[in-house]
């Protein structure tokens, strides 16, 4: 018979690195789309003054992206680490990640939405 061990703590480490990896790469890419940098800021390259207002008028804010990385969460449920949050949110730190989050409740009151950002732990999840 083969031996089964538990999980190790060293295996949770490795998923829990690989799922803060993905969720960086996902910030980073959805910053690129967006023309923007982890500063928060336009890219030089995405500042064509020949481009149509409406196109300025979608630049995502770091409430909205806070807001997609709630969204999308994390497997069976599990709360992201807001450490992790502000490190992916540009120019946010962990006290504007906790505002954000209760702005973001705010809003979703207001609107009568369903649903919640609801801290877990040191994390938060939707």
């Amino acid at each position: 018979m083969g031996k089964e061990s538990p999980r190790s703590s060293e295996g949770s480490s490795a998923r829990r690195k690989g799922r803060t990896s993905a969720l960086r790469r996902l910030g980073e890419a959805f910053a690129r789309l967006m023309g923007q940098r982890g500063s928060g800021k336009r890219s030089p390259e995405s500042s064509d003054s020949a481009a149509p207002p409406a196109e300025d008028a979608f630049q995502p804010t770091p409430l909205r992206i806070l807001e997609a990385l709630l969204f999308v969460g994390q497997p069976h449920q599990q709360a992201t680490e807001i450490q992790v949050l502000a490190q992916i949110v540009p120019g946010a730190d962990v006290g504007q990640i906790h505002q954000m989050v209760q702005e973001l409740n705010a809003q979703y009151r207001a609107r009568g939405c369903p649903y919640e950002i609801v801290s877990c732990g040191s994390g938060y999840r939707m």
